[in-house]
């Protein structure tokens, strides 16, 4: 099943997902530091755990070549812009 339009979107989403989560985690640390609960600071440390590892999950199935469907992720990283050319087949992305 295609949930987004194209890998211009799918790299949104990635964005999203992967930087929410990773300010969720730092919330959690925030909240480590100072005098919030345990439950506040778990609360917040797996859901962005969960949305770091949703990100590099989605971006891995989504953020694809529309010609030939290599990954445009590079080994897993969350790239800041999409490549001009697939790395793979040559065409524009």
């Amino acid at each position: 099943m295609k949930w987004t339009k194209d890998c211009h979107q799918a790299l949104r989403v990635t964005h999203i997902l992967f930087y929410g989560g990773f300010v969720l985690m730092l919330l959690g640390a925030c909240a480590a530091a100072g005098a919030a609960s345990d439950a506040l600071l778990a609360g917040f440390a797996i859901t962005g755990i969960i949305g770091v590892v949703a990100g590099l999950v989605w971006g891995c199935l989504y953020v694809r070549c529309p010609g030939c469907g290599a990954s445009l992720m590079l080994g897993g990283r969350v790239p800041n812009h999409l490549p001009k050319h697939c790395p793979e087949c040559g065409r524009t992305v």
